[in-house]
């Protein structure tokens, strides 16, 4: 089939309620940890701050545009689902040919793709920064380059691979069929096949129907009706028009000319995946060793001392990194080899990895990477709003491994207390 299913884009209401949630969550929390973290990253003087917030800013910015998709394609569907006759009789096909489904497909791709490169990068980054002691001190002038060069690749990488797909000159291997708006003989949307059949009906049989290009059928289609009929127009179903959702076509088929690059994107990002998951579990067997080595000298020699909290909050988000992505990715990459390989039909389950499993992390990835600046929002509307001391919150140190930085205010807070013990012994109260 050319397009995986003719509904209005979210079949389940269900479906649309999990969308609408997972996309202001990833909105709001995104928007909130690129605004937060762009303003630390121009006061911070480490290099290795610089390079920590630059990546989680283009994690936020690309969850940022996965959000604003999800609101964007929930919003339509409740407008499609006001009209549905009257959507999928006449504008179904106008959506998937039209720029704004294609809009959605590169504004999703690009989020998701630059997203989960920034994620790869700071993870090899953050290996790098436990093993070597070279990224110190205040960042010069050439690092600095070097940091932005590597955000612009990302990005540029980023926004190729969601264009790619679009371009003219290489619709022999995207475009997914063509429609015929007005014509009566020639109804729905039709794939190359269905075209060949159509052709060998009027003109007979062809020799060699693989080298058929979209160019060709055009000027054979053409070529079926008169010049009293005037031109024939047709409109393509691009890459971004395999389904309403207007998602990247991961489920392809080995009939299906654009495989090799859905299977070079499908390998790639799971190549991203196992970096990310060995970083992590490197960087957790590194410091392990390090506090025991650290345990080992204070207490004598004895090894067997029970783990800091630190250590634990530090194991506990490297288990819901890598256990997010694993959700993410694994079982779809799964999903897609069984639908390539013909063993089941996985097209009905389109919208709901598209609607759930993949901007999963979208949700997630503010709070992982980047929750001190909310933490420290939350100090600070505390330490203004609150006037006694003892009300101000008070962040432990061993929550910084999970992304909570001990801000300014909490450090005045506990000041605070400790001046006012001591006010309290020396009058007696």
């Amino acid at each position: 089939a050319v397009v995986s299913t003719q509904s209005t884009g979210i079949e389940s209401r269900y479906l649309m309620v999990i969308a609408w949630i997972i996309g202001v969550t990833a909105t709001i929390l995104n928007l909130l940890s690129l605004i937060i973290t762009t303003k630390q990253l121009y006061s911070e003087k480490s290099i290795i701050k610089v390079l920590n917030q630059s990546m989680v800013s283009l994690v936020a910015l690309g969850d940022l545009f996965v959000g604003i998709y999800l609101i964007q394609i929930s919003y339509l569907d409740i407008k499609f689902r006001a009209e549905p006759l009257t959507f999928c009789k006449t504008r179904y096909e106008e959506w998937l040919t039209g720029s704004w489904c294609a809009a959605l497909g590169v504004l999703s791709t690009f989020g998701a793709q630059l997203s989960l490169y920034a994620m790869t990068v700071l993870s090899v980054f953050r290996i790098y920064s436990v093993t070597s002691k070279s990224l110190r001190g205040s960042p010069s002038l050439k690092m600095e380059g070097m940091l932005v060069a590597t955000a612009l690749v990302l990005v540029g990488l980023s926004l190729l691979i969601s264009i790619l797909p679009l371009t003219t000159s290489l619709e022999d291997f995207f475009v997914n069929g063509l429609v015929y708006p007005g014509n009566p003989m020639l109804t729905g949307p039709l794939d190359k096949p269905q075209h060949v059949k159509v052709l060998q009906a009027h003109y007979g049989y062809f020799k060699n129907t693989d080298v058929l290009s979209w160019s060709l059928i055009r000027r054979l289609v053409q070529g079926m009706f008169t010049s009293f009929n005037g031109p024939i127009n047709n409109k393509r179903i691009h890459f971004y028009g395999n389904s309403g959702v207007c998602l990247f076509k991961y489920f392809v088929t080995p009939a299906d000319p654009q495989r090799a690059f859905v299977w070079f994107m499908i390998g790639q990002n799971a190549l991203c995946f196992f970096i990310i998951t060995f970083s992590y579990l490197a960087i957790a067997v590194v410091v392990q060793r390090s506090s025991e080595r650290s345990s080992g000298g204070k207490s004598g020699g004895n090894n067997s001392a029970k783990p800091s909290k630190k250590n634990v909050a530090m194991n506990r988000k490297i288990a819901l990194m890598i256990g997010t992505d694993f959700i993410t990715w694994v079982p779809f990459i799964i999903i897609c080899s069984l639908h390539y390989s013909g063993i089941m039909d996985a097209t009905s389950w389109y919208s709901l990895f598209s609607i759930v499993f993949l901007p999963l992390n979208s949700a997630i990835n503010p709070i992982l990477y980047d929750t001190a600046g909310l933490w420290e929002m939350t100090g600070e509307m505390c330490k203004k709003t609150r006037r006694t001391v003892n009300s101000c919150p008070t962040v432990n140190k061993t929550s910084t491994s999970l992304g909570c930085i001990e801000s300014a205010s909490d450090m005045d807070c506990t000041s605070a207390r400790k001046s006012t013990s001591t006010r309290r012994s020396t009058t007696g109260v």
